[in-house]
């Protein structure tokens, strides 16, 4: 799962549907953005399904994992600024690549038979920013995980994020092989895209995965990954008010959910995203 956490109601509200979703989804890998306060104490330790571990960075980003599924050793802050250095200095991006740090929270988790291991990304991309750039900020954050990949042993990784840019859009990675899926939107999303004809700011298909392999080597172990039945999940999401026929939305975003497949010769692993 992949969720932006904010919204116009109340973060009680908020918190409390956060932990039925992923808990009724028994969700192995979750993507967070714009964490509410007492993200641990009351979203990651209320989901009484599963045990799970979590790496943050501030409020921007985390990565939460299932305990049962997965092993994981979060990247620190101090190794991720070393690495965009020298990305930035190689590649001559300018400046605005320079907050990839703060809006990430990678870890490699390895699942519990070992068969596989990856890179797990939550990203909170940059909205106060033209379209070119957020572009540049997308290919140069690319590039600095490929670079995390090569370090941590690792040959395949998964985003889950907020990119604020239409991910069905995006046709300039093809030479770094990434894949974005495409999904249909949800009731709410169709809508937004219909009055986004009428004047009204939306950004379609900005929450989803994005998933790459890098180059295969001598000495790194091979996955390929793979999703499948990616969606929005909305029916949590929108509830009736107490003494009206009229709903209201709790999360300014839908949940997108999906299934990671890994295949390793000769075994191939599977995890619901949610």
């Amino acid at each position: 799962m992949s969720v932006n956490m904010n919204g116009k109601t109340k973060p009680d509200e908020r918190r409390a549907l956060l932990s039925k979703i992923i808990t009724s989804r028994r969700s192995s890998l979750v993507f967070c953005q714009e964490l509410p306060d007492c993200f641990e104490k009351d979203v990651v330790r209320k989901c009484d399904t599963c045990v799970y571990d979590f790496v943050r960075t501030g409020k921007e980003a985390a990565v939460v994992w299932s305990e049962a599924n997965f092993y994981g050793e979060p990247v620190d802050v101090a190794f991720k600024t070393r690495i965009l250095d020298t990305v930035v200095a190689s590649k001559n991006f300018f400046s605005h690549v320079s907050e990839i740090t703060a809006r990430t929270a990678v870890v490699k988790v390895t699942s519990q038979s070992e068969a596989c291991s990856f890179l797990a990304v939550s990203w909170h991309g940059p909205s106060k920013m033209r379209l070119e750039k957020k572009r540049e900020v997308l290919k140069a954050l690319i590039l600095f995980l490929s670079e995390i990949c090569l370090k941590t042993n690792v040959s395949s990784m998964i985003i889950g994020g907020d990119f604020n840019l239409s991910t069905s859009d995006e046709n300039g990675l093809e030479e770094l092989k990434v894949y974005f899926p495409w999904y249909e939107l949800s009731p709410r999303g169709k809508l937004a895209k219909k009055r986004k004809g009428q004047g009204r700011p939306y950004i379609a298909h900005k929450d989803n995965f994005a998933i790459t392999t890098i180059s295969p080597s001598v000495g790194r172990p091979f996955v390929d990954m793979k999703l499948s039945k990616v969606k929005p999940l909305s029916e949590f999401n929108y509830v009736k008010e107490e003494g009206s026929e009229r709903g209201k939305d709790i999360l300014d975003h839908d949940p997108i959910i999906g299934v990671l497949h890994l295949g390793k010769t000769p075994s191939t692993c599977k995890f619901w995203l949610s």
